[in-house]
């Protein structure tokens, strides 16, 4: 087996096995981090009976809401908005999930009577079209380099090592970009159901 077709096995392995390794370790991160604030809330829940009842309602136990919540759903908000983001999950239903609702929460907006509401700029829309036009090229243009790199034959194996970079490169570029990309599209996801949702009950209203 020559340089060349090591070189093109080890950029296939690579290019596919990246995003399957760094996806665990984000995960235990995520998990652990998780459980600290949960063993944080046993300890404060033993802690109540120690202070003033002022302290206890104003400060430890809407803390212990917010950590709740966090912990429950990965969102960070003050404790009087925990109801409004209980009601969207709600009126989602499906398979709306928390990863979902968290990841669009940059494009929430809360409304004069507390609810949420979803709002995305054309522009925003836009740069998300733009983006997976870039990504999609990213992924072509790796494929490409890649396919064509077996029929060229370069003197030096340093080069086929440079191209196979490259390839891996790209698709980390596409996959990071897809990346930055998902809180939009689950933000549009959102308000294309809450639409339809919104639809149902005039039509429903209208029948009556």
């Amino acid at each position: 087996m020559d340089v060349k077709t090591i070189l093109t096995i080890i950029a296939t392995i690579l290019t596919s096995a990246i995003p399957v390794l760094v996806a665990p370790y984000y995960f235990n991160v995520y998990l652990k981090r998780r459980f600290k604030k949960i063993q944080y809330l046993i300890d404060a829940n033993s802690l109540l009976s120690n202070v003033g009842d002022d302290f206890k309602s104003g400060f430890i136990e809407p803390t212990i809401q917010e950590n709740l919540f966090f912990i429950l759903s990965g969102i960070k908000t003050n404790h009087k908005s925990i109801t409004a983001y209980y009601e969207l999950k709600n009126a989602l239903g499906q398979n709306y999930h928390w990863d979902i609702i968290r990841s669009a929460k940059p494009y929430f907006h809360f409304n004069d009577t507390g609810k949420i509401t979803i709002e995305l700029s054309r522009s925003t829309i836009r740069m998300k079209k733009v983006s997976i036009g870039i990504a999609v090229i990213c992924a072509i243009i790796a494929f490409i380099i890649l396919f064509s790199s077996t029929y060229i034959d370069f003197k030096n194996p340093l080069a086929y090592l440079v191209l196979y970079i490259a390839v891996i490169m790209l698709c980390l570029l596409a996959f990071y970009i897809l990346y930055v990309i998902t809180p939009v599209q689950n933000a549009l996801d959102l308000k294309k159901r809450l639409d339809q949702i919104s639809n149902l009950g005039q039509q429903g209203t209208a029948d009556l």
